[in-house]
């Protein structure tokens, strides 16, 4: 009987995901606040001066929260769209290195398997036809 494998929680990742979304993190946020940081040293003596007057404190307050909105909307697109990339990439790898570590101290000779959608189709290929190979 085929063993089912663990069904993995939602949103999981392992060390190699982990990775992978530091650097697109660090890489889509590190030029937002670098824009948000030009804008306010550019407007910030029109922003004061505004409020000092009375009459932008609502609509300031308005703006501050739709950017806000728009900030944590852009890093959880941005979160998705990468978790679902390295997912897809590397997510696969600590299963792929458990198996071959089975093939390499010879208790298993099955061939390794990966979901459709994951990158590593050609490479999987390859490790199998090695499997083929291998005397015994």
């Amino acid at each position: 009987m085929e063993q089912k494998q663990p069904v993995r929680k939602p949103f999981m990742i392992n060390q190699f995901e982990g990775k992978i979304l530091k650097i697109v993190f660090a890489s889509a946020g590190i030029p937002v606040f670098i824009v948000i940081g030009f804008l306010y040293s550019m407007f910030s003596d029109l922003v004061f001066t505004y409020l000092n007057s009375g009459m932008a404190s609502h609509f300031l307050g308005e703006f501050f929260v739709l950017s806000c909105l728009l900030i944590v909307g852009y890093f959880v697109c941005v979160g998705l769209i990468a978790y679902r990339f390295s997912h897809r990439l590397v997510g696969a790898f600590p299963r792929i290195l458990k198996e071959l570590d089975g093939v390499v101290a010879g208790s298993s000779r099955n061939h390794i398997h990966i979901r459709k959608d994951d990158y590593a189709q050609e490479l999987i290929e390859r490790v199998n036809k090695l499997i083929d190979k291998l005397p015994g």
